[in-house]
């Protein structure tokens, strides 16, 4: 990130920020945190996940629909708008569905009587029931491009790169799909990257999507190797989706861009990277009576606030009491991430009480042949065990190889 300035605008109204932001970064530092609303009752929305696994900040960009403001970067120029409000992103009528349903509603239960009036209802449906608006002008989109691959390695960090260049060194074509990770063109012959890419399935002949830059990529693999980062499971209780409740990777990137939280951040969850985040926000100059740090045991019951946080509810088991705040970080469970392995065929273990796991052998091969799943796929959350992993497995496939 460098301090040039990029001018955008959201919602008509101009902002400047630093370049290398993310669109959703770059409204938090300008002290937007409402981006956009619910489909159904219209609640305020803001960053949440940072890492595109929820709908929270879905926003129009430059007439293109349900882009990921926490994944975008902003650029020059750029044109952003609220999606899913009527009116305004700040005087949005439809609001008052959540002050009259307080307990949510079912479109069949609600809207049949009187008989008559069914086509006013089905209106009222379409409008409550989509995500953003259809582009009223054609996008220029790329062409697809098939791409076959000795080795598709998908993931981010060390782990991966790792494997892929081990791969690539042994003289297998070898392909890095990575969606968070900045990577330049690689100095290996044989290994292709391709950044800020988004998976979009895989399927029955071993086929695996992605997309990037408007493009549609098609992957041919000889073999896979899952290296995905963990997934930051979200703490529910009343109210979670409140605008400034941020999960730990959203508050670390934003920490790591020197943006400002809040003037008092509560963190809550797992108490070793609780501290963790504390310890940043320490480093950024923020004095600990600005932090709150809650003791281990207690549980989130609810948040407050009318447009974003501005306190919470916790109880210690024996009593509940409130705590007046604009930020809440949470640190929930850890969790792989499990669809792409699910979608190959790959045996995932739900038993027991802890997160689903992909299964592997010693060497880190899934249930599905030619299908690894090393660091975090495999849950080695200290990168030295990644590592360990993706020797290990770029091994397998190199003598499978070299066996042919």
């Amino acid at each position: 990130m460098t301090d040039a300035k990029i001018r955008f605008t959201f919602d008509g109204r101009e902002y400047l920020t630093r370049d290398g932001d993310t669109v959703a970064a770059a409204l938090y530092r300008n002290g937007v945190k409402v981006i956009t609303r619910s489909i159904k009752f219209h609640r305020p929305r803001g960053l949440h996940c940072g890492t595109g696994d929820c709908p929270n900040c879905l926003v129009n960009i430059d007439g293109v629909p349900n882009v990921r403001s926490c994944m975008t970067r902003v650029s020059e120029g750029m044109v952003v708008r609220s999606q899913n409000r009527v009116i305004s992103l700040r005087h949005d009528p439809v609001m008052i569905m959540d002050h009259v349903f307080k307990k949510g509603f079912n479109y069949h239960h609600r809207f049949i009587r009187p008989a008559f009036a069914g086509g006013i209802y089905r209106w009222i449906i379409r409008r409550m029931a989509g995500i953003g608006e259809v582009p009223d002008r054609e996008l220029m989109i790329k062409p697809s491009g098939r791409i076959r691959t000795d080795v598709l390695v998908i993931g981010d960090g060390a782990v991966a790169l790792r494997a892929a260049e081990k791969c690539a060194s042994a003289g297998a074509r070898t392909v890095l799909v990575a969606e968070r990770m900045e990577l330049r063109s690689s100095e290996l012959p044989r290994l292709g990257v391709i950044a800020g890419a988004s998976l979009v399935g895989a399927y029955d002949d071993g086929s695996v999507l992605a997309s990037s830059g408007g493009r549609l990529h098609i992957f041919e693999p000889g073999s896979i190797i899952l290296s995905e980062s963990v997934r930051v499971q979200p703490m529910i209780f009343a109210n979670w989706d409140l605008p400034g409740i941020l999960n730990e990777n959203a508050a670390l990137n934003l920490i790591e861009r020197r943006i400002t939280l809040g003037r008092h951040v509560m963190v809550i969850g797992e108490h070793a990277r609780c501290e963790g985040v504390v310890r940043r926000l320490l480093d950024t100059g923020m004095e600990k009576s600005q932090i709150i740090q809650i003791e281990p045991g207690c549980k989130m019951l609810a948040a407050y606030g009318r447009r974003s946080v501005s306190g919470a509810v916790i109880s210690d088991g024996k009593a509940e009491r409130k705590i007046a705040c604009d930020c809440v970080v949470t640190c929930g469970p850890l969790a792989p991430r499990t669809e792409i392995a699910r979608q190959l065929g790959c045996t995932v273990d739900y038993s027991g009480k802890g997160a689903p796991r992909i299964v592997i052998d010693e060497s880190f091969e899934t249930s599905k042949r030619n299908v690894f799943a090393i660091g975090g796929s495999a849950r080695a959350l200290d990168e030295t065990d990644g590592i360990r992993s993706a020797e290990i497995a770029a091994d397998r496939i190199i003598e499978g190889r070299a066996g042919r």
